[in-house]
């Protein structure tokens, strides 16, 4: 389609020109020679260029007419969505409109959103392909111009050249055209893509309004009291009655049946297939799912550790292909978008959920009765399966009348039928309950009082309750309350059963934690203890989830609710605070708990205890699991807003703080890394402090811990450990040098002493034969000749080589008569002269 200039090049020398044969006389070109050969392509080049352009722009054209009419199509449709706006705008002022036209109205507003921005999407891809075009085109023309300049400046005038350029022309008006058709088309998509752009932009803004006016409407209507209360008691309004009522069936089956014919006629029998084709697969997967769960239950015998546990999971296998397809439908049908334009997706939804749940409460009674306890009395059993299975079936009932003829007579009806035979189930219960020979195989009755009345009161307010709202005109809140309560039921039925697993798991996690010191903690005990404390704050967490959305008024837009309340920002200034990032932060520093247990025990595991000391083993431990909190603790606030910025501020005031109450702590806290990075004490060091001897058990952040060898326990700071006398028995080396001392009377063989000493160290074996004892000749006491002997050991041996020592000290001396002498003290008693005795007085004889 582009004619080159090198190309042209071949044909054409600078000082000569070159013609075809026909066309110039004088110069004969043979039609084999190279020069006719090269023009033939070119020529041929150049009309398959023309003929290719030809046929683009006649399709062009073609396009152009097309694009013509759905620009009138498109701007029908945009004024059908515009007077669906005017009339939707207007539907939510009006104050009589109901509830269930608001749904209609409010389906039909999701639909149209969801075509035009559909609409949009095809527009925005076809508009980037005409202006791609058009970006060729436009190349093209500018390359084809400038290549005809060339030819027509640089090549001389003759035949060949002149047939070359009318060739060169027509290809470049031919590219005009093509621009010019491009531009048009380009103008059609801008302002089609501006016209639906503009309508779905309107919608957008009157998506909130309108479903904020649907959420008042349910309101007003929940809490509206109809006038004509008696309307129930109106018996000669049957027959009116019920051919209102086949009619209103039979136009709403006729109008659902119209939709999905018209949907499958859009989108073919494929997506029908494909969709009953995923169910048989879901439900296939969660049968064998279940026979997967079951028979590790068997395998495991998991019943007779965890009762909890077994019954829980055989509740959940009971359902679970129930939930799995219950999951599924709610799942595609959310993907799909299916629940506006196909409002029976939507019913066979409810009906799943509530069958699903009455299911779960029928399937406990059966399996509490199986494994349960305590036992309760067959009469009431029986009895509580009945009242699930009336609940069952009216509730079924209900929603199916509800969504077919709305709020009718009917349906009236049918509802306070519910009502009066919930209040007769409690009367006949609670009177079967509270007699004594209903409890006589089972057991012993329970007292009245505290749970029973609790339940008792619950029962009736929740039947009466009902009864009351529904004869006094509020039958909307009525359906409200049972709907509310029979979820807030289920809710505590999981919450119950949750609850008394997670507290077994718990007892039996603290019963394997308690064997540690024996070694038979299991290697995955920390992810144990992460996912026990995360699966508490989960249950808190769904236990309020479900009890908000039990009693939520709009159930289907809740979790959305729940998630905005839960990111709402607390009024706190500087930090971006929510219950949300609360959470999170929460959740980070359990991942940093568990994290630093894991790494902790790989650490003692997976380091050998001879291929690196015990001490460096513990700083290495210890730093790491250091490091580990600090960058937990930075995500943790980061998670709640904290930047660099207030961490800055923070540790000011930490600054501050240090110089006031704060400084004692922080004197530790460096201390202890002192001894984490220097070593001077080490975890296993026995070190000695005031006197007292014991092993360093572990440096904490703010003190040491030490074990006595009276197996008592020494908390000392670390700072007194840095900045006072500590005497390290085993810093570098475990051996340690005692002393003996000996002392023998007066006349002793010192000779034979000292021989006999070496004897007693020679023959306890716990005493180091290298470095060789020796006994030294120390003084000559008052009483006696001293001597001392030195041996070696170890730390952990010291006190029982002395004591074995002296042991064979003793029996030796015995043996070859050599005596320790006593104390001995020579007493020198002095006479003294008596006082001379008193004379006689004067005037005594």
């Amino acid at each position: 389609m582009c004619l080159s200039v090198l190309l042209l090049a071949p044909f054409f020398d600078a000082g000569q020109s070159r013609a075809e044969p026909e066309d110039i006389p004088g110069e004969v070109i043979s039609a084999d020679s190279p020069d006719a050969v090269k023009y033939g392509k070119l020529r041929d080049l150049i009309e398959t260029s023309l003929e290719a352009e030809t046929r683009n722009l006649s399709q062009l054209k073609d396009q152009l007419q097309s694009l013509e009419k759905f620009d009138k199509a498109i701007l029908t449709e945009v004024n059908a969505y515009e007077i669906q706006f005017s009339t939707h705008s207007n539907l939510i002022h009006l104050p009589q409109v109901q509830v269930k036209e608001l749904e209609k109205a409010w389906n039909m507003h999701s639909e149209a959103l969801k075509n035009i921005s559909t609409r949009m999407e095809d527009i925005r891809t076809a508009l980037e392909e005409v202006v791609r075009q058009q970006e060729f085109s436009a190349e093209q023309y500018e390359l084809n111009v400038r290549q005809l300049e060339s030819v027509k400046t640089e090549l001389p005038a003759n035949p060949l050249t002149e047939k070359l350029v009318s060739n060169m022309e027509a290809l470049i008006r031919q590219l005009g055209d093509k621009r010019d058709i491009l531009e048009k088309k380009r103008a059609i998509y801008d302002h089609a893509l501006n016209s639906v752009t503009a309508i779905h932009q309107k919608l957008t803004d009157f998506l909130p309004k309108f479903e904020q006016a649907l959420r008042d409407k349910k309101k007003e209507a929940l809490f509206t009291r109809k006038k004509n209360t008696a309307q129930p008691f109106l018996f000669n309004q049957i027959d009116d009655e019920i051919v209102s009522t086949f009619r209103q069936v039979d136009a709403v089956l006729v109008r659902e049946y119209k939709t999905m014919a018209r949907r499958i006629g859009e989108k073919g029998y494929f997506p029908v297939a494909t969709f009953l084709a995923l169910i048989a697969a879901v439900f296939f997967l969660m049968r064998k799912l279940r026979n997967y769960l079951l028979a590790l239950d068997e395998h495991h015998h998991i019943g007779e550790q965890y009762p909890w546990r077994h019954l829980t999971l055989h509740l959940l296998c009971k359902s679970l292909p129930l939930t799995g397809l219950m999951l599924f439908m709610r799942l595609y049908g959310h993907i799909r978008d299916l629940y506006a334009p196909l409002p029976v997706f939507q019913l066979l939804c409810y009906l799943l959920f509530f069958w699903l749940l009455s299911q779960w409460a029928i399937d406990f009674l059966k399996l509490w009765r199986e494994k349960g306890a305590p036992k309760m009395p067959v009469l009431l059993m029986r009895r509580l399966r009945i009242l699930l299975q009336v609940i069952r079936y009216f509730g079924l009932c209900i929603v199916l009348s509800h969504w077919l003829i709305g709020d009718s007579l009917f349906l009236l009806w049918l509802r306070m039928a519910f009502e009066t035979t919930l209040l007769i189930w409690c009367v006949r219960f609670w009177k079967a309950f509270w007699r004594p020979e209903t409890w006589q195989p089972a057991g012993k009755m329970p007292r009245k009082g505290g749970r029973m009345n609790l339940f008792t009161g619950l029962s009736y307010t929740i039947a009466v309750g009902g009864m009351i709202l529904e004869a006094v005109g509020f039958g909307v809140f009525a359906r409200y309350w049972y709907v509310s309560w029979g979820i807030t039921a289920v809710s505590l039925l999981w919450a119950c059963l949750t609850f008394y697993l997670l507290r077994e798991w718990g007892r039996k996690f603290k019963a394997a934690s308690a064997a540690t010191t024996k070694g038979e903690t299991p290697a995955t005990a920390p992810l144990q203890w992460f996912s026990l404390h995360i699966c508490w704050l989960l249950w808190i967490e769904t236990l309020f989830l479900s009890l908000g959305f039990a009693w939520h008024l709009e159930k289907p837009d809740f979790i959305a609710n729940y998630v905005r309340f839960l990111k709402k920002p607390l009024p706190t200034e500087g930090l971006d605070l929510s219950l949300w990032s609360v959470t999170w932060a929460v959740i980070f520093l359990l991942m940093t708990q568990s994290a630093s247990r894991l790494w902790r025990k790989i650490l003692l595991e997976k380091l050998p205890a001879g291929s690196i000391d015990r001490g460096l083993k513990n700083s290495i431990i210890i730093i790491s699991v250091y490091l580990m909190w600090i960058i937990g603790i930075l995500i943790a606030l980061g998670s709640i807003g904290v930047d660099t910025k207030s961490l800055t501020v923070a540790f000011g005031a930490l600054g501050i703080g240090l110089g006031f109450g704060l400084r004692n702590i922080f004197d530790n806290f460096f201390s202890g890394l002192i001894l984490l990075f220097e070593r001077p004490i080490q975890v296993g060091d026995v070190i000695e402090v005031n006197n007292i001897w014991g092993e360093v058990k572990n440096i904490n952040v703010r003190s040491t811990l030490i074990q006595t060898y009276d197996n008592a326990s020494l908390i000392i700071p670390n700072s007194d450990l840095i900045s006072r006398q500590v005497t390290n028995w085993s810093f570098k080396d475990i051996r340690i040098r005692r002393n003996i001392f000996v002392g023998v009377a007066y006349g002793t063989d010192a000779e034979l002493v000292r021989q006999t000493l070496m004897d007693a160290a020679e023959n306890v074996e716990i005493a180091l034969k290298y470095p060789k004892p020796d006994v030294l000749f120390t003084d000559f006491g008052n009483s006696a000749l001293t001597f001392r002997l030195r041996v070696w050991t170890d730390v952990d041996s010291c006190l029982a080589v002395e004591t074995g020592i002296r042991f064979e000290i003793d029996r030796l001396f015995r043996e070859k008569n050599i005596t320790i002498p006593f104390p001995q003290r020579d007493l020198h008693i002095r006479s003294a002269v008596p006082p001379p005795s008193p004379g006689p007085e004067e005037g005594e004889v």
